[in-house]
């Protein structure tokens, strides 16, 4: 095992790609058994999932059950044929459109009652009668010998209307080949108006996904029970066949095209679990429990469901389905055109599908950590999951899931083994030396590419935070400096632990300033609503530390915090030999100036509007005011983050105050605005912008306001 690893880590990881996608391609043409059974399952699964499906009703199923056999006028199984012929001529009082009958009369009776069963059907002109292919030989011998014994010849079944195909070429394809023919008594089958084969084959596992429509005997083509009574039902439109090299090409049916396999066989679109066509025991039909308008216009099956007489089936849905209901739903799906392609041009489609799964983890393995390439490899294998049973449930394609599901597992595997031998040990050096120096966010960044080291940036859509303790120039000169020392640290460390929290940058310390920044190196989409977090916790901690501080009589301070967003330069910035990596730009300097304003505002967190058009509703805020800062000539609105949810019932009258007298205060309506702002400060009377307002409206009122006035305030 030791060789085998020191060996694929001597491969790249195009090449080991390239090796496990060529496995798996081989593996898919051949098709080993074990594989194929996954497949069929995984198909099982992906059916159950979709669920139940209405069918349509345009058919209706008889059933010989428990329940007829229990009925004293009919008696025990087989029936008297008279018996039969009575249900018959019933069906065809009713109206019934056609008649397939999933039994076979192979054995003579008595005559009266062959005829009279025989006389029916001629009678009804509508009767669709089934037989047996016999497939092997070992069958083929136990007919033989039942056949001898009744001394019975069985009618030869009605052939494909038209069949064409490429001489010398067609006959070689392994179509389902009947060896001889279990059918009806000559009496009883030439009365019949339509006759198909009713041979169900079942997959490898015993499952029955697939249906014959077309089965070969003494070199002709014949037709299924079901599309003998649906070509019955649509008018008797003529039935063709064409026959490749490769197999069956197309299947026709008056103007539908039936879409089988090269073996002439058709992919069921079960509708559901058993019984989900409307179905009937017999034994409420002749006891006229049920109305005949039931049956009218219908193609109505007649077939066993009672233990013990009926060919059990297993379907995708589950066991013990009876082979009436398969019968039914060939039907159904080719009446109403719904079928599950699964031809060769979809087959085809499988190998991009292996290479594509195996690409995807090898070029997200080796381009992120191994956690975030992991995680994001197993969401685009979802999404693969996803489509692949979308396509089957929703655009009826059945592709192949477990191939490049396989092939996404072993390169995932096989990638990650040369990951950990190669890459990993490089990047557990670069880790153990920057892990103490930068934040961890960097130390990704420079795993995933070292070459991130050199110098230079990237313009990307950022927010940056800046906080500031308020006086505290004036508080380090009242301190002794073991103090100031001891209150910094008891700062800047649950500060920063918040920071990380919401996988923030940590910029740099500015003495008791912090500066940080979201959205880099990490792609962040949400990194406004993190940097907003990011502050609410900030003040919130602070109100925690203010209680230690006061044990060692420092005085309560308080904290400003500017939050702005906008493009900004990201990377690398200083020299060769020392550089930092940091964001610089103007949408930096205004979110700087923003934390200074909070001085004049008496607030705590402003934000500009470049953050705030990204706030969603689980974030509380009120506009302060429209401001020049310096530096800049164009005016920003500004914003106070006062909140995740609302701290008290009364906050929102109090908002609904402070933003009528804004308005009033930009339209110049002095009076008005003294009032809003008067009954606001009632509410929250310590309110810093509230108290900033009434006296400018104050002064306003009695100076007036200068010439141009806008409302817009200019600070620095």
């Amino acid at each position: 095992m030791k060789g085998i690893l020191e060996k694929i880590t001597k491969l790249g990881p195009i090449q080991i790609t390239l090796l496990v996608a060529a496995i798996v391609i081989v593996s898919y043409a051949i098709n080993p058994s074990f594989l194929n059974l996954l497949e069929l399952k995984s198909y099982d699964l992906r059916f159950q999932y979709r669920g139940v499906e209405k069918p349509g009703r345009e058919i209706v199923i008889l059933k010989i059950d428990e329940e007829s056999m229990d009925l004293e006028e009919l008696g025990r199984w087989p029936w008297p044929r008279e018996k039969l012929a009575e249900l018959i001529n019933m069906l065809t009082e009713w109206g019934v459109s056609v008649i397939g009958i999933d039994i076979i009369f192979a054995e003579k009776e008595s005559s009266p009652y062959d005829a009279q069963l025989g006389e029916a059907i001629a009678e009804s002109g509508s009767v669709v009668l089934g037989y047996f292919f016999l497939t092997s030989e070992e069958e083929k011998r136990g007919i033989q010998e039942i056949q001898t014994k009744e001394d019975t010849k069985p009618v030869l079944p009605q052939a494909f209307n038209v069949v064409q195909f490429i001489p010398g070429r067609a006959n070689e394809f392994p179509f389902w080949e009947g060896h001889y023919l279990r059918s009806n008594i000559p009496m009883i089958s030439e009365k019949a108006k339509g006759l198909g084969f009713m041979n169900v084959i079942p997959d490898p596992d015993g499952t029955v996904r697939w249906a014959p429509l077309v089965m070969r005997f003494q070199d002709e083509y014949y037709p299924s029970l079901a599309l003998q009574a649906l070509r019955e039902y649509l008018g008797n439109p003529t039935l063709s066949l064409k026959v490749a090299g490769d197999g069956v090409e197309r299947l026709q049916l008056g103007d539908a095209f039936i879409p089988t396999d090269e073996r002439g066989q058709f992919l069921v679109n079960y509708r559901g679990w058993r019984s989900i066509f409307p179905s009937y025991s017999i034994s409420k039909i002749i006891t006229g429990e049920v109305p005949k308008e039931n049956f009218k216009d219908k193609i109505v099956l007649i077939g066993a469901t009672a233990i013990g007489i009926y060919d059990a089936r297993a379907t995708p849905f589950g066991q013990e389905v009876p082979g009436v209901e398969i019968h039914a739903t060939v039907i159904d799906n080719i009446l109403h055109r719904d079928f599950i392609l699964r031809n060769i041009w979809i087959r085809a489609i499988n190998i991009p599908a292996i290479i594509l799964m195996a690409l995807i983890p090898a070029v997200l393995i080796t381009r992120l950590s191994p956690l975030k390439g992991a995680s994001i490899s197993m969401g685009f294998l979802l999404i693969y999951m996803a489509i692949n049973w979308y396509l089957l449930v929703d655009q009826r394609m059945w592709m192949n899931l477990v191939y490049p599901v396989l092939a996404f597992f072993g390169v995932f595997v096989a990638v990650t083994i040369y990951q950990y031998f190669t890459e990993e040990r490089e990047k557990r050096k670069i880790r153990s030396a920057f892990q103490y120096f930068v934040s961890p966010g960097v130390v990704n960044e420079i795993l995933k590419d070292p070459g991130k080291l050199r110098l230079g940036g990237e313009r990307k859509e950022l927010t940056v935070l800046f906080s500031d303790i308020r006086e505290f120039t004036h508080l380090s000169e009242t301190l002794p400096p073991d103090t100031l020392t001891k209150m910094l640290n008891l700062f800047l460390t649950p500060m920063t632990d918040i920071v990380f929290k919401y996988q923030g940058t940590l910029d740099k310390y500015m003495g008791d300033a912090i500066m940080a920044f979201f959205g880099a190196p990490l792609e962040q989409k949400d990194h406004v609503e993190k940097a907003c977090h990011t502050a609410l916790d900030m003040v919130e901690a602070l109100k925690d530390l203010q209680k230690s501080w006061e044990i060692d009589g420092v005085p309560e301070i308080s904290m400003g915090i500017g939050i702005n967003t906008g493009p900004m330069s990201v990377g690398n910035m200083g020299s060769d030999v020392l550089f930092d990596y940091t964001v610089v730009g103007d949408h930096v300097n205004l979110g700087s100036r923003l934390e200074n304003l909070n001085r004049e505002y008496g607030t705590k967190i402003i934000i500009s509007e470049y953050t705030h058009r990204y706030l969603k509703d689980t974030f509380i805020s009120r506009e302060l005011d429209i401001v020049r800062v310096k530096g800049r000539t164009e005016p920003v609105r500004i914003f106070e983050l006062l909140g995740r949810e609302e701290p008290f019932h009364e906050w929102s009258t109090f908002k609904e105050l402070f933003e009528n007298g804004l308005w009033a205060y930009r339209a110049q309506r002095w009076d008005e605005g003294i009032g809003e702002f008067e009954k606001a400060l009632k509410i929250r009377p310590d309110d810093g912008p509230a108290k900033l307002y009434l006296q400018r409206c104050m002064l306003l009122q009695r100076n007036g306001s200068p010439p141009k006035w806008d409302g817009i305030q200019t600070w620095g």
